[in-house]
């Protein structure tokens, strides 16, 4: 009878409702900023997260108050919508009500879940994975009565493991349902995937993974009771405050620093960031501070909406940042999340968004268990353009990025490893770098624990290629500290390759590096027999290196793209542009934008659209290209710095990476070209920065650019006995160079190779017979000439009609030229006259 008479209530109270109007104002001193901050409004995502001089502020306006509140303070707000509930639902679509478990991203909100249907949904994966999924259990009731429900996951949910614990949770605001559904997600790619994705299954079996979909329930019903296809811009919980307002903001009301100023949160209970009576004063954050207590929990993740964004602590600013060890450590994560590809700004929430206290993030992170012993961190999920609510066709989307975020969260819980300058020296062969026939192989890298517990390692090399022989048994490297590295160096991995392989065979192993409670780390390393590495190009940006500035669409009225000695530039304490180059014996690399120094960031920043273009790499020739460089970017919003390579010559591009988080610091990136388009003779790639509309700081960078691969292969065939008076044809097949020209040399032995310009090296010892082939027409021909258009070429040896010559052994071996530059070496043959 109580909840029946509560949902009338509601429902006369929602006919009632007036609507949102969503205005823009522009902050243009700091005066004003503080002005803005003190008025509590109920606002978005700045357009570069925190509001200063020359930012606009979307405000969402509840009632006539908080526009004459804007205008009395000086601020001429200009309508965005005027009915912002009515916007959000025109980018829904209509699923209607589900009266079973519904199917993901079709609720009856348009596409998003209600209260109920997530419920039935979880449930759903619960028994259909129930070895891995445990009932959910309530960690208590809202104002209104509702559960906070949560789900385990892990191998054995019904057992309490020593095993890391994470907590995830969302939609502590209640119009935030993509994080509801990001939840929801998380657990069925969790479940679907076990079994079948390594990684998901690992972080299954070595971890307790506790998910709480929806922290605000009473918010969130309200949300779809005014709303019912979605759009409502509810935000706190539906608590009576003194006075005859609602709503406590739930993330303003845990306990470490609760009330610390009123600018990042508020006494007036009207306002959104209305902090409560005291800490936990609300029995939803106490729920979720008894289970915690009661844990033992080494990682803590909050999802929120929206900005693109990815959060360490502290949300205030008092300390500025996490106390060493942990602000390097803090910030060695958030720098990790770069290469999940999600492109989100990271940083503190008080440098990316607004000061803020009384936050869950920061009692995980400050107050539980004493403080510092449970890494936390969240995330603002979606663009600003998404909003609050959206279009159903972002709802999947958005949840992969979150899904990413929340992996890489859990495996960071405990151990981590990652391993970096892998190395394989050869011995034993003719042609360094080649792995030929007979060749042992030594295998070193560094190995790095990115997690925050220790880890015990062993590595082992794993191949099922024929040609290949293991040769050391697994090493154990001993513990790497949580944070730490180590180098193999002192105990190799030693690998040899069968005598009897063949030329042009491909083969590969596996490093393999293991941890109890780390996922595996896997690295594989594949090669054709006898090819030769190869560097195609190599541009330090000392000089031009042939790349241009522009293309069609470039808008930049500042923040060209130009090439000279960078001067550094910093705001707000940030690096933009870099103060040097990142090429360690150079000074020039190419940036945008060249500002003076000691002068302001945004002199010369990137306004507009500007793209810098390579020439055109012919790759046609080149195995396994792989395209290697430094990057620097760093923006005060969610600025774009685009990537697009072409295999035409630009006259089509795939776009390769949209990055839009800050990495003010040089960043190696590789980039493998077969994954994404058939290497051909026109490879090309773009790097276009965009700050469209001209409204925050962007500034890139880019350094040492190569592309390496291997030769095809070129083989030389001999036949003929050898005898004594006898003609041995010598064949090489170059079947990649028709038309180039080719030598074959000739030695007593085969070492490491002698200079032939302009061929190179040519893997035969400086031997006087080879110098005596020109001279000697009489015992060889055919030893300099040029390959038949299907890369044939030919020539012939005379054994001289002499007995003394009986036992001599002669290594032959052969180069080809295309365009002046060696494209091909073959190890030598070996002929034994009888």
């Amino acid at each position: 009878m109580m909840r029946t008479a509560s949902t009338l209530l509601v429902l006369l109270a929602a006919s009632a409702m007036a609507q949102t109007r969503q205005v823009r104002v522009r902050i243009d001193t700091d005066e004003q900023a503080d002005t803005f901050s003190a008025l509590h409004l109920d606002h978005a995502t700045c357009s570069c997260g925190r509001a200063h001089a020359g930012e606009t502020v979307d405000v969402f306006i509840h009632d006539a108050t908080e526009e004459d509140a804007l205008n009395d303070a000086g601020f001429s707000p200009v309508l965005v919508h005027a009915d912002t509930e009515a916007f959000y639902r025109s980018r829904l679509t209509s699923f209607g009500a589900r009266s079973g478990p519904p199917t993901f991203a079709q609720g009856s909100m348009g596409g998003y879940f209600t209260f109920m249907e997530m419920i039935l949904y979880m449930d759903a994966l619960q028994a259909q994975y129930p070895q891995l999924m445990a009932p959910k259990v309530s960690l208590g009731s809202s104002i209104e009565g509702r559960d906070l429900w949560m789900w385990k996951i892990s191998d054995n949910p019904g057992q309490d493991e020593n095993e890391p614990e994470v907590l995830i949770d969302a939609l502590h605001h209640a119009r935030e349902p993509g994080t509801t559904m990001t939840a929801c997600w998380l657990a069925t790619q969790l479940l679907q995937s076990y079994g079948s994705d390594p990684t998901l299954t690992e972080l299954v079996n070595e971890r307790e993974i506790f998910i709480v979909p929806v922290t605000n329930p009473d918010g969130f019903v309200w949300n779809q009771t005014t709303d019912p296809n979605g759009g409502g811009l509810w935000r706190k919980n539906r608590r009576a405050n003194a006075g005859g307002s609602l709503g406590v903001d739930l993330n303003r009301n845990y306990g470490y620093l609760w009330g610390y100023d009123n600018s990042g949160s508020s006494p007036t209970p009207s306002s959104p960031t209305y902090r409560g009576t005291g800490p936990f004063s609300e029995p939803e954050t106490t729920a979720v501070k008894t289970f915690a207590e009661g844990r033992n929990l080494n990682a803590y993740f909050s999802m929120h909406a929206h900005g693109g964004m990815f959060f360490i602590p502290p949300a205030h600013e008092n300390g500025t940042f996490a106390p060493p060890p942990y602000d390097q450590q803090y910030a060695a994560i958030a720098a990790g999340t770069t290469a999940l590809g999600v492109g989100y700004a990271t940083g503190t929430v008080w440098q990316l968004l607004y000061t803020a206290n009384g936050g869950s993030m920061d009692w995980f992170y400050g107050g539980l268990y004493g403080g510092q012993q449970c890494w936390a961190f969240g995330c603002e999920l979606g663009t600003s353009q998404d909003g609050f609510w959206p279009a159903t066709n972002r709802i999947v989307p958005i949840a992969n990025d979150g899904v990413l975020f929340c992996r890489y969260i859990i495996e960071r819980a405990g151990p981590a490893l990652a391993s970096d300058n892998l190395a394989v020296m050869d011995t034993g062969g003719t042609v360094p770098g080649t792995w030929e026939a007979g060749e042992s192989l030594s295998i070193t890298f560094d190995l790095a624990n990115d997690g925050t517990q220790d880890a015990s390692v062993t590595i082992a090399v794993l191949t099922q290629s024929p040609w290949l022989q293991v040769n050391s048994a697994p090493i154990s490297v001993g513990v790497v500290p949580a944070f730490g590295s180590t180098s193999t160096s002192a105990t190799p991995l030693l690998v040899s390759v069968s005598p009897n392989a063949p030329s042009g065979a491909t083969v590969s192993l596996d490093v393999v590096a293991t941890a109890l409670g780390a996922t595996t780390l896997r690295t594989t390393i594949t090669r054709v027999v006898d090819a030769q590495p190869v560097t195609a190009a190599d541009h330090d940006f000392e000089s031009p290196a042939g790349w241009t500035v522009g293309l069609p669409g470039d808008t930049a009225v500042a923040g060209v793209w130009t090439r000279t000695d960078p001067n550094g530039t910093t705001s707000q304490g940030q690096a933009f542009n870099p103060e040097d180059d990142h090429t360690p014996s150079g000074t020039q690399c190419w940036f945008t934008g060249q500002g003076s120094v000691g002068g302001p960031a945004g002199a010369q920043d990137v306004d507009g659209i500007t793209t810098l273009v390579s020439p055109v790499f012919d790759l046609s020739n080149v195995a396994l290209p792989e395209i290697n460089y430094w990057r620097w970017f760093a923006t005060s919003a969610t600025d774009t710095l685009e990537i697009g390579l072409s295999n035409d010559g630009g006259a089509s591009w795939t776009v390769i990476e949209t990055l839009s988080s800050t990495q003010s610091q040089w960043n190696e990136i590789t980039v493998q070209v077969a994954s994404w388009l058939p290497p051909t003779d026109a490879v090309q790639m773009y790097f276009r920065a965009a700050d469209s509309p001209n409204n925050s700081l962007c500034e890139a960078a880019i350094d040492d650019f190569r592309i390496t691969g291997i030769q095809p292969v070129a083989s030389i065939n001999v036949t003929g006995s050898g005898t004594i008076g006898s003609t041995v044809a010598v064949a090489l097949s170059a079947p990649s160079y028709g038309g180039a020209t080719y030598y074959l040399g000739a030695a007593l032995t085969a070492q490491t190779g002698f200079l032939l310009p302009p061929a190179g090296r040519v893997p035969l010892d400086l031997d006087p017979l080879f110098f005596a082939v020109p001279l000697l027409p009489q015992v060889f021909s055919g030893f300099v000439g040029t390959l038949s258009g299907l890369g044939g070429g030919s020539g012939q040896i005379l054994v001289p009609n002499d007995p003394s010559l009986s036992g001599l052994g002669l290594y032959v071996a052969g180069a080809v030229v295309d365009l002046g530059i060696p494209a091909a070496v073959t190890g030598g043959v070996r002929i034994v006259v009888p």
